[in-house]
């Protein structure tokens, strides 16, 4: 899956897929890549950026998204 990482704490990230958040615990993630934006899309008007995949995620259960 691939999202915007959002708010995150000891136990997991939350993660915007495609307008909405998702929310994914540390344990479930078997691989992360971050991709690091210095030029931030300016958001529509619904709030969503239309961007580049900015981080990667490989999770542990075999569920499709």
């Amino acid at each position: 899956m691939t999202g915007r990482i959002g708010a995150c704490d000891d136990e997991g990230v939350d993660l915007g897929i495609e307008g909405t958040e998702r929310r994914i615990a540390y344990a479930d993630v078997a691989k992360a890549i971050v991709q690091v934006e210095f030029n931030r899309p300016k958001a529509d008007a619904a709030g969503d950026a239309d961007d580049e995949d900015l981080v990667e995620l490989d999770t542990a259960s075999e569920e499709e998204v």
